[in-house]
């Protein structure tokens, strides 16, 4: 599993490395999202890109 926040976009990625893609419409939002994706997933490798 890995997390990557970039922008205003949060991704999921499984083992396969398919992605789901949510855009949040604000950086903090996505940024919240991605806080809790960390929490629900916390043996994932995370990822931050800075757009």
């Amino acid at each position: 599993m890995k997390i990557q926040l970039a922008g205003n976009c949060v991704s999921l990625f499984n083992k396969s490395d398919n992605a789901l893609d949510i855009h949040a419409p604000r950086k903090a939002l996505a940024h919240n999202l991605f806080v809790k994706a960390k929490k629900v997933f916390p043996h994932a490798m995370v990822i931050e890109v800075d757009c």
